[in-house]
């Protein structure tokens, strides 16, 4: 069965993952040019909206839990965010703890079932662990 599941309003959209529940994630364009990451649960495609200031999302990863991972623009430069239906985009750089004042969590790149992020940042690659 082929079921076209569209755009956020713009003339393209990309999936670029998919999780065992069918949930699909990727990237559309908006009416406006600017792109959103999105999540398709079979029925809608919901933007995963952009950290303040930024008209840029991307998502590049999902879960089991339906845990979303990727990136947005914001104050000017890119940051590693994730993504829930109730918590919404969240900029990972605020959920680090005793990291060096340095460190800037650029994109995630992919995430666990455990919710561990693998991520780069400006000083090379990394794994964000779940504090338990």
């Amino acid at each position: 069965m082929l079921r076209i599941i569209g755009t956020l309003g713009g003339d393209s959209a990309e999936a670029v993952a998919l999780n065992a529940a069918g949930i699909a994630i990727g990237h559309s364009n908006v009416a406006d040019g600017s792109q959103r990451g999105f999540v398709y649960d079979g029925k809608t495609m919901t933007s995963i909206g952009a950290l303040a200031g930024s008209n840029f999302s991307d998502a590049v990863a999902i879960n089991a839990s339906g845990l979303v991972v990727g990136s947005s623009i914001g104050a000017g430069s890119e940051h590693a965010i994730s993504w829930t239906a109730k918590e919404g985009i969240v900029d990972l750089n605020t959920r680090l703890h005793d990291a060096p004042a340095d460190l800037v969590v650029v994109q995630a790149l992919a995430v666990a079932d455990d919710g561990n992020i693998a991520v780069r940042t400006n000083h090379g690659l990394a794994l964000l662990k779940l504090r338990h």
